[in-house]
């Protein structure tokens, strides 16, 4: 497996690579990570069963259009594939300090000019793609109301109701969301799509985005993933104002928005958050 890899990356970067260590690094809920090294050279690599290949497809397209912005730092893919056995996705390394050492507030500044990155028209992404193991639809839309309500909200209550967690009349949910979503009416931006603590770093103080779920939508929803159960803190969201001011009614649209997140990880890890999603599916049909 490790050859394939290492022919891979040879031919990606169109030079010699030599590993002198292969260092397993702790592992998330998806894949096996490793550090692979040279005297001069360090890649991240993960590592899943054959059929997961698609999920590396999609994470190296969304870091690829995150990088084409040159608006905030993410890893660079240097090559992804199969092996006999094995799907494998090989990115740039880095040498993440503490979030205590950040500067946040330039943090926020670069997440505001990725959302003003680009002209897009419509909602949505050329393909599906994933949140954490979750397949995420991105068929194109020009309503926001009803890309978000349908494509967010109910495909997640579908699937949490394929897994046994019942949280209400689904077409009844679905439809409040539209109807709370209804005459906002945004412009689409491209989207990290699963922005927080987990999934931000800082090497020499700057941040570094990875594991996106990236798709072009409401920048307010990547707000609210930010807010949800760990917030960011405050200075980040000084850097972002400062930089892209949200709308004032913002917190309006916010529990719909976190809605979706919670869904998603009740359906990726049980039902640690069910509670905490029932009650928040309680305050949106009060809205």
């Amino acid at each position: 497996m490790w050859s394939d890899i290492c022919n891979n990356i040879r031919n990606s970067i169109d030079s010699d690579f030599h590993p002198i260590e292969r260092k397993p690094l702790l592992n998330g809920n998806i894949s096996h990570t490793y550090r692979l090294s040279s005297h001069n050279k360090q890649y991240f690599v993960k590592i899943n069963d054959l059929d997961k290949v698609d999920l590396y497809v999609c994470q190296a397209d969304n870091l690829n259009q995150i990088a084409k912005s040159q608006t905030i730092q993410c890893p660079q893919v240097i090559c992804y594939g199969t092996t006999r056995a094995f799907s494998y996705l090989v990115l740039e390394y880095f040498n993440f300090s503490q979030h205590a050492h950040a500067n946040w507030f330039s943090t926020g500044e670069q997440i505001a000019r990725l959302h003003q990155f680009g002209e897009q028209k419509m909602f949505g992404w050329d393909t599906d793609n994933y949140i954490s193991a979750l397949v995420q639809p991105n068929r194109w839309a020009k309503r926001w109301s009803s890309f978000f309500a349908e494509q967010r909200i109910g495909w997640q209550l579908e699937l949490a109701m394929e897994n046994g967690m019942a949280f209400g009349r689904i077409d009844s949910i679905v439809e409040q969301a539209q109807q709370v979503l209804q005459h906002h009416k945004p412009t689409p931006s491209l989207l990290h799509g699963n922005l927080w603590l987990g999934n931000l770093g800082f090497s020499h103080a700057e941040p570094v985005i990875f594991d996106s779920a990236s798709y072009w939508g409401d920048r307010e929803a990547e707000i609210a993933r930010s807010r949800l159960l760990q917030s960011f803190p405050d200075s980040f969201y000084q850097g972002y104002q400062q930089a892209f001011p949200l709308a004032h009614d913002y917190t309006d649209r916010e529990l719909v928005y976190q809605l979706y997140y919670l869904l998603a990880m009740c359906n990726q890890d049980g039902s640690d958050h069910q509670l905490k999603t029932e009650m928040v599916v309680k305050r949106i049909m009060m809205l």
